[in-house]
């Protein structure tokens, strides 16, 4: 992601978040006209803010064809969440039962991550639904807060990863021909199925440990390269002090 954005110093806007404003506008953006010395004609921020509602709109829309309903739900960005120098390694983060974060910086990583892919046909396709999927397993949290309230305990919070995330894989299984009709293909269908397997059932060997200190330690566990080739999909939570202070949005 750092080096789509190398260019950013010397022109205030990347080529990459040029290209996509052009596509989401339908205008012919310069990235001359958006330098610094001339009168931009979109600061950066705001040119996030175009993209970043476009993401919104096309999340919605293949969320909706999941059959997600997010009736009572605020989708809200990352960046404005107080603990995102924390909560950035996170893909989507549930704050509340009615607040979810979403890291739209995400997207092109998760494109540079696809490309290379043998048996990937369109890299931006393939992480838009992804992102419905993230979603998805997101409202699974908002379900259980709502039920039991936000985890206020480490084994709480494992619990309800290895529960959703085997919902996950249960899901995934019956609809594969729905994410193919949408554009997934069956590549990264089967890669994030495998990271989802992988990863309830480290959450239930987690849920096992004898004490708090323990679950925590294994969230925050950093995976050894081997222990990556092994499937482990760590570490699970940032570096932190106490749990609430990863809910601390404002």
């Amino acid at each position: 992601h750092e080096s789509a954005y190398a260019d950013t110093a010397a022109t205030g806007t990347s080529p990459d978040l040029v290209g996509r404003l052009r596509e989401k506008l339908g205008v012919d953006m310069q990235q001359a006209v958006l330098s610094p010395m001339n009168m931009p004609l979109i600061a950066p921020v705001l040119a996030r803010k175009v993209l970043f509602n476009a993401f919104l709109t096309q999340l919605r829309k293949d969320a909706a064809q999941l059959g997600v309903n997010l009736t009572g739900v605020n989708l809200l960005d990352m960046m404005d969440h107080l603990q995102r120098p924390r909560l950035k390694m996170f893909d989507a983060w549930t704050n509340s039962a009615t607040d979810i974060y979403l890291n739209y910086e995400k997207y092109d990583e998760h494109v540079q991550e696809f490309k290379p892919v043998v048996g990937v046909t369109k890299p931006e396709r393939n992480v838009e639904v992804f992102f419905a999927m993230v979603l998805r397993h997101e409202m699974q949290h908002v379900a259980q807060f709502k039920s039991s309230g936000r985890p206020t305990t480490y084994k709480a919070m494992a619990k309800f990863e290895e529960d959703s995330y085997a919902d996950d894989v249960q899901w995934l299984n019956a609809n594969r021909a729905t994410l193919k009709s949408m554009g997934m293909d069956d590549v990264i269908i089967d890669i994030i199925r495998d990271a989802q397997d992988n990863t309830s059932n480290q959450m239930g060997v987690i849920v096992q440990l004898g004490t708090e200190s323990a679950i925590k330690a294994a969230l925050l566990h950093k995976p050894t390269p081997q222990q990556v080739n092994n499937g482990h999909t760590g570490p699970y939570l940032p570096p932190h002090n106490l749990i609430d202070d990863l809910y601390k949005a404002k």
